[in-house]
């Protein structure tokens, strides 16, 4: 059997991205997750790299069980599936496949992805310092520049990158992928 030719297409498509902001306490009521995430600044400011550079993250990064071994990631992790949640129109249950953080410098960079097979992304700002890199959602042609407490959700599927940083401050996130749990 043979399989005829393969093309590939260009296609324009709209996707559910969601940024939320959590450094209103009043919005959210109450301080928690700002005191989760000066919890999760000292962790991760002096982070060694564990992973060596040899994943998509071209910066200091923590392994990818961080959901697992860290109940400060954990808590993370489940307020980004709650958000996700809303997002989802199926009635399948979510879960965190996995959650990790990284530390940006100067020279610093992600090459251009996406997390397939996965169903949600998230990524999280514990600090955007002032000139760091944005993140890139290259086919939708969309660069979203970061502020610390800016969580954002996007379809697995999206490629993304982040560009090499031209800025000293420090880019600290925390990322992970959701993906659901079919009964």
């Amino acid at each position: 059997m043979t399989i005829g030719e393969s093309n590939n297409y260009e296609y324009s498509s709209k996707f559910p991205l969601a940024r939320l902001n959590f450094s209103d306490k009043e919005k959210f009521g109450s301080s928690a997750v700002i005191d989760l995430t000066e919890r999760l600044y000292k962790y991760l400011k002096s982070l060694k790299d564990e992973m060596n550079r040899i994943t998509n993250v071209k910066a200091r990064m923590t392994k990818y069980d961080m959901h697992k071994t860290s109940e400060d990631f954990k808590l993370l992790s489940e307020m980004a599936m709650h958000y996700a949640r809303s997002l989802t129109k199926t009635k399948y249950d979510l879960y965190t496949v996995d959650c990790w953080g990284a530390v940006y410098g100067k020279g610093d960079w992600t090459v251009e992805h996406n997390h397939v097979p996965h169903f949600w992304s998230w990524v999280y700002y514990v600090r955007a310092s002032e000139g760091c890199s944005p993140i890139v959602f290259t086919e939708a042609n969309l660069t979203i520049q970061p502020k610390d407490y800016d969580l954002i959700i996007f379809p697995s599927w999206i490629r993304h990158e982040v560009p090499k940083s031209e800025s000293s401050g420090k880019r600290i996130v925390i990322a992970g992928n959701i993906n659901t749990r079919h009964s």
